[in-house]
């Protein structure tokens, strides 16, 4: 069954968070993700967070999801979303 991750980014860093978009992707493709929606084109109509980013990702199993967040030859990309700014990663069942 499907499962979707949302990554949740305030960025402080631009310059490391171009390093990061340009390198994002591979690691999702690589674990049979997709990208669904978001981008820094979003409207909060309700927030307690301060994200600025909002990206949706759907992976075929929350298996693959969590290999994608641990695998550790991409350790170097999630170590740039990190210091691009502040972040969070959930994984959501499909409904």
């Amino acid at each position: 069954m499907s499962a979707y991750v949302v990554v949740q980014l305030n960025p402080t860093n631009m310059e490391k968070m171009e390093e990061y978009r340009a390198v994002a992707m591979e690691p999702i493709k690589k674990h049979g993700g997709r990208p669904l929606a978001g981008g820094g084109n979003i409207e909060i109509l309700e927030s307690y967070v301060d994200s600025t980013v909002i990206v949706t990702l759907e992976f075929p199993s929350a298996d693959d999801a969590r290999n994608w967040f641990n695998d550790p030859e991409y350790a170097h990309v999630h170590k740039l979303r990190n210091e691009a700014g502040k972040t969070s990663v959930a994984i959501l069942p499909a409904i």
